[in-house]
């Protein structure tokens, strides 16, 4: 008889990570990141391999980026800021 498989990843890791959204069950993205350990570069990149020393720092990275727009709703004299700033930008990069 085969010994049993040995887990990647210990399932009560994974279990606390679920989360539960309009009745599914989800799993972060930045939370992935976190429980598998990315070490390969997204999009375009995606096929180069990371280096170990650097596999920290992307993951931290990763995380980072996946957390903006999570903090604290911003108070409703400060949120009209960043939204013409995208506005304005969004205004640059249109044609015509």
């Amino acid at each position: 008889m085969a010994a049993p498989r040995r887990a990647l990843v210990p399932v009560e890791r994974i279990t606390q990570a679920i989360l539960v959204l309009r009745s599914q069950r989800v799993i972060l993205d930045s939370d992935l990141a976190a429980i598998y350990g990315v070490t390969t570069g997204f999009g375009d990149s995606a096929h180069r391999q990371i280096s170990p020393s650097k596999t920290s720092q992307l993951q931290q990275n990763i995380l980072r980026f996946m957390g903006v727009g999570t903090g604290p709703i911003a108070p409703p004299e400060v949120a009209p800021a960043p939204m013409t700033v995208w506005i304005s930008s969004m205004n640059r990069i249109a044609p015509g």
